[in-house]
């Protein structure tokens, strides 16, 4: 397989939606409310940050393959650094106000890793590298760190069947939220917040392209679309209602899959070491 990719495929999805948290052995079992966190139940369950693995999985491969002959680019990842003010610890989107203000729609630069270089960076190519990457992908296995393992995203997946919109007073919040929204005169205004800013936006304010490292921020339009529109989902209560909703709902997923969610935790623990342990060794 072509191994440059895992990690900058996976990173990519992490940087943009998925988890690039730290210190996940030590959440608590009981996660406690806090909306400014988007804190929920299911949190300590979620797989570890993508990123922190991938960078000591790249570590592992570069070592190895330096012995083959082959330079493999390695991008160091800081898990010590602040994340995203536009995510919590588990990578999970954060709006409101104050995010608004500062970032419209878009999200700041990572500081724990160089998107700049994990975009431009190239792999070696070739049916002799190709050969070698194989070969080397069985010693990021040994190393405790294996890939394949959090293909089944359990907490991920129980999450996802929750539904939290569809509560009677979400759904009420909801309709309150686009009768705020409506004086602004968005085009294809959407139904739920959600899906803000809407496909006609997101391609004037060009988010298509917001990912890469060169994108510019936002602009002043954006930043007084987005700010309405967050002030919106917390005058109406959308923001509240959704958060509650969602708690409760995670808060009886983690009573009812008590069995199915305890082995991650350990699971989680001793891949977050294997990873610690190989960065503080080769990074």
């Amino acid at each position: 397989m072509r191994i440059a990719s895992v990690f900058s495929i996976l990173l990519g999805c992490c940087l943009t939606l998925t988890a690039c948290g730290s210190s996940q052995e030590a959440a608590p079992d009981i996660v406690k409310k806090d909306i400014s966190t988007w804190a929920l139940p299911l949190d300590p369950y979620q797989d570890p940050p993508i990123s922190l693995l991938g960078y000591a999985s790249d570590l592992v491969r570069a070592d190895c393959l330096k012995n083959a002959g082959f330079e493999y680019p390695v991008v160091p990842y800081n898990e010590n650094a602040p994340t995203k003010a536009t995510r919590n610890e588990v990578g999970r989107r954060l709006f409101n106000p104050d995010i608004a203000r500062s970032f419209g729609y878009h999200e700041p630069r990572s500081q724990r890793i160089s998107e700049k270089e994990l975009q431009e960076r190239q792999e070696p190519t070739g049916s002799e590298y190709i050969q070698a990457a194989d070969k080397c992908e069985a010693l990021v296995a040994d190393a405790g760190i294996d890939w394949e393992e959090f293909s089944n995203k359990t907490a991920q997946e129980i999450a996802w069947n929750l539904a939290p919109e569809k509560n009677k007073t979400v759904v009420a919040a909801t309709q309150r939220w686009r009768e705020c929204m409506m004086p602004l005169g968005i085009p294809a205004l959407p139904d739920t917040p959600d899906k803000m800013p809407g496909e006609v936006l997101h391609n004037t304010f060009g988010l298509e392209t917001a990912s890469s490292w060169d994108s510019p921020s936002a602009s002043a339009e954006e930043i007084r679309i987005a700010t309405a529109d967050a002030e919106c989902r917390e005058s109406s209560g959308y923001s509240q209602a959704l958060y509650d909703a969602e708690f409760a709902a995670q808060e009886k997923a983690v009573a009812e899959h008590a069995t199915e969610l305890a082995p991650l935790l350990e699971r989680n623990r001793k891949s977050l070491e294997a990873a610690r342990k190989i960065i503080a060794e080769r990074g």
